[in-house]
């Protein structure tokens, strides 16, 4: 008996870290059970170091993959283009293999695979969060502008309509699912949670690194003595990097010997200048790494540091970074509204949450740092493999392509 067939959506790059830790894990979990198609848009620079690396993997998944390259010029017209070029190539490949289910990423995914509707098909709505909000949220989008609020509107008009006609819905968090079944008379039995998550056969508890990283370490300059503070991902946009740097300032007065690990491969302009406005540049550590090696740097980070613009997109948000943070055993400090967030850390004691960014509140931060780091890194790890491992994903999304 043949598999049913499922094709994947996705404007995000499989060559991206999201593409790596959020859509290959899980679709090589399914592919036992479905035969399934990944269509992406990649970043040419990105692809050309990574290309080998998710072709072996995906052939090894039995996952055949295609992509078209990723513009960023002009601005707008170039997603558009990009957008006609994605639904093109899902229009012919449909054709050759009509799909079962077309699995649609973020709203942009679900603008190609609506075109592939069918009654022989299924179309899933995996929608990622608030799209049109998270752009104006993160300042990419100044609604101002005649263009961006069209733009805004148009977007925004996409997803609603997306959530009542799509077949099922994906939602990252509980909170982004009750609002839709209030806002859009969407039964609850239609939306599935699957909140980011980890692969904890990648980012395992980082005691049982600590070994492999003692060069790291050296070669960091990071002393055995020192509360290494830390941060892994992008830089800007919907993540505060100010506040971040605001926070780590007040932490130093309590712990002198504290030192901010930052790991990202994000432009450090805006950075520099602040570590210069703030003058902390020697507490500062700013390094790179391949999706590989992110685990071996996270295993230095007794506790981890990230502030999210909480804005209208803020309860459909599960950051990656905690699932992965959490998943090696490591404590967050977080601010409140964003998704799920502050239910989940408080209720199971997996770090700090605060409610407003001030320096009263840094404060309280400062205060509870030594607390933080003689947090249990296996009863961490023991939450997070129940509530946001990879394998708990697979399940839920296994569970709804047979419902469908």
């Amino acid at each position: 008996m043949s598999k049913p067939t499922v094709l994947f959506i996705s404007y995000d790059g499989l060559s991206d870290p999201l593409g790596q830790s959020q859509i290959i894990p899980y679709l090589a979990g399914l592919a036992d059970e479905f035969d399934i198609s990944i269509l992406s848009c990649e970043k040419p620079e990105r692809l050309s170091k990574e290309r080998p690396h998710l072709q072996s993997k995906l052939a090894e998944a039995g996952i055949e993959w295609r992509y078209t390259n990723y513009h960023k010029k002009p601005p707008i017209f170039s997603t558009f283009f990009d957008l006609q070029r994605l639904k093109s190539l899902a229009k012919i490949w449909n054709r050759h293999k009509m799909f079962n289910i077309i699995h649609c990423r973020s709203i942009l995914g679900y603008m190609i695979g609506t075109t592939l509707r069918s009654p022989n098909n299924r179309l899933i709505f995996d929608f990622r969060g608030y799209w049109a909000e998270e752009r104006v949220d993160g300042g990419l989008w100044d609604k101002t502008s005649i263009v961006y609020y069209q733009l805004y509107h148009f977007f925004r008009k996409a997803q609603h309509k997306a959530y009542r006609n799509a077949d099922a819905i994906v939602s990252l968090t509980k909170a982004a699912k009750k609002d839709i079944v209030a806002d859009f008379d969407v039964s609850e039995e239609k939306i599935a949670v699957v909140p980011c998550s980890a692969d904890q056969n990648h980012f395992v508890a980082k005691s049982d690194l600590l070994r492999s990283t003692m060069e790291l370490r050296l070669e960091l300059h990071i002393e055995p003595s020192e509360l290494v503070i830390g941060y892994v991902g992008s830089l800007g946009t919907r993540y505060m990097l100010n506040e971040m740097l605001d926070c780590f300032k007040v932490i130093l007065k309590k712990e002198p010997h504290a030192v901010f690990l930052i790991l990202t491969v994000s432009p450090l302009v805006e950075l520099k200048r602040l570590l210069n406005e703030k003058e902390i540049e020697s507490k500062v550590i700013v390094t790179s790494s391949s999706y590989k090696d992110v685990p071996k740097y996270m295993s230095l980070m007794d506790i981890a540091l990230y502030f999210i613009k909480p804005g209208n997109s803020g309860k459909a948000v599960s950051p990656t970074k905690q699932a992965e943070f959490l998943s090696m055993g490591i404590p967050v400090i977080t601010n409140a509204g964003i998704g799920d967030s502050k239910e989940l850390i408080e209720k199971d004691q997996l770090g700090l949450v605060i409610d407003e960014f001030s320096e009263v509140h840094y404060a309280k931060v400062a205060d509870a740092i030594c607390k933080l780091s003689e947090f249990s890194v296996k009863e961490i790890v023991k939450i997070a493999e129940k509530k946001l491992s990879l394998d708990s994903g697979i399940k839920t999304y296994r569970a709804l392509y047979k419902s469908i």
